[in-house]
């Protein structure tokens, strides 16, 4: 999560690829787009602060 953490608060999109995600859940407003790219869920992933939603971007997941 310090990744997470350190996207957001420097203003920059978080790029996750090939990551294998534990159920996560993100309470926070991205002000840039979230990547996901051929990632593997491992249970739920919970992005629903206001914004995270739009932001978000999925390839080959």
């Amino acid at each position: 999560m310090a990744k997470v953490r350190e996207k957001v608060d420097k203003k920059d999109p978080l790029l996750c690829i090939s990551y294998h995600l534990p159920e996560i859940n993100i309470k926070t407003n991205f002000t840039k787009p979230v990547y996901f790219t051929e990632c593997k869920f491992h249970g739920q992933i919970d992005l629903s602060q206001r914004g995270a939603i739009n932001r978000l971007r999925t390839t080959a997941c």
